[in-house]
């Protein structure tokens, strides 16, 4: 075995220069890089995605004012509602009244009649007849009557009551028709300004949704890149660490996203060697180098000692154990591994051996469970 570590320590050494510089020039990150949807971005991607953003968040601006201004129109449009309504009630109340003044109004002409015949039997029937044949029409007939001196003065207020009630109707028919106008007038005016806006609101959304098309289309194609890019590495990266066959098999699922992420590491860095003081998949694993390098991808800074690292986060029992839990071993800690789920973990035994899945059962030395506030990976789990 001691044999074994001067042969791979130049080999490894030899593939880190490698992969370093692979990642020098494939992943290095500009300080101009944001992530979206998992995927880093930057250069022209970058570029491209912030204009077609910064046009999508104009569009939105614009679709939130519009939509503020159709509620407006809404409100609006209540309020002229409920002023229909009393529109309407005024009507009710003036087709009321014109009922009630017409029926006035005929009771007047009746009497009115009766006392056109009265002048006429009683011989006026030449004056009468001149009136009533110089006369346009009911109005004009009461107006020439009116100016005949030889009325009484129980005639001239019959005369008086049959003109007003005449135009006590004519005001309450211009009334209702002056309301039905406007009633008319306003309904179609909201509904102009309200059709307006959803066609400006229909546009806007429609324009929204292309952009944000253009958006997931551009950060999907730079995610695939990304991942062919990352899987070319990792390919050219266990090739120069003589690693044939990586674990591709079914691993643990739970329903956190989070946790499956972490679980990912341990069928990425399958089979890479353990290599004293070692912290990356190019210069290969110590124990409490894999699971800092690990945990690092996920918000959480671990120092590269064992110790330490089984003395931080909250403790859990055995029975609470989860998937991203770290496992210390030895009292005092001398080792460490990633809990996977289904009693399995995932470590980085000793010299001579890999990266390897083990199962927790096989220890009987397991001293602490810790537990970290882990945060989403951005992007496939790191090979540098």
């Amino acid at each position: 075995m001691r044999g074994w570590l001067p042969a791979i320590v130049p080999a490894a050494l030899a593939c880190a220069t490698v992969a370093f510089c692979l990642a020098g020039m494939a992943l290095a990150t500009p300080s101009a890089s944001a992530a979206v949807d998992g995927v880093r971005l930057q250069g022209q991607v970058k570029t491209q995605v912030d204009s077609l953003q910064t046009q999508a968040a104009a569009v939105q601006a614009d679709i939130d004012s519009t939509d503020q201004e159709i509620e407006q129109l809404n409100e609006s449009y209540n309020e002229l509602s409920l002023q229909v309504d009393s529109i309407n009630q005024q009507m009710t109340d003036l087709r009321r009244q014109l009922a009630l003044a017409q029926a006035d109004h005929d009771y007047r002409v009746r009497v009115f009649d009766d006392r056109l015949v009265a002048i006429y039997k009683a011989g006026g029937r030449d004056q009468f007849l001149q009136i009533l044949l110089m006369s346009t029409g009911l109005s004009d007939l009461v107006s020439r009557i009116r100016i005949v001196a030889t009325l009484a003065d129980q005639d001239t207020r019959l005369v008086d009551n049959l003109d007003e009630s005449t135009g006590r109707i004519d005001a309450l028919l211009k009334e209702i028709d002056t309301q039905k106008r406007a009633e008319v007038s306003t309904r179609r005016q909201m509904d102009e300004k309200l059709q307006l806006s959803q066609l400006k609101l229909a546009e806007r959304q429609s324009t929204l949704a292309g952009l944000n098309a253009q958006i997931a289309g551009v950060i999907e194609q730079e995610r695939q890149r990304q991942v062919a890019e990352q899987e070319a590495l990792r390919a050219e990266l266990f090739a120069k660490l003589g690693i044939s066959n990586p674990y591709d098999g079914p691993l643990p699922q739970t329903d956190d996203d989070v946790l499956n992420q972490v679980i990912q590491p341990a069928a990425t860095y399958m089979g890479i060697p353990y290599v004293w003081a070692g912290d990356r998949p190019s210069t290969g694993f110590d124990c409490s180098g894999f699971t800092r390098y690990v945990f690092a991808q996920h918000g959480i800074d671990l120092p590269h000692f064992s110790g330490y690292q089984a003395a931080m986060g909250v403790a859990v029992d055995l029975q609470n154990i989860q998937p991203g839990d770290l496992v210390a071993f030895g009292n005092p800690v001398y080792h460490v591994g990633l809990y996977i789920g289904d009693g399995k973990f995932i470590q980085a035994p000793h010299t001579g051996d890999v990266v390897k899945i083990s199962a927790l059962s096989e220890r009987t030395d397991l001293s602490a469970i810790r537990r970290f506030p882990l945060k989403a990976r951005i992007g496939p789990p790191a090979i540098t």
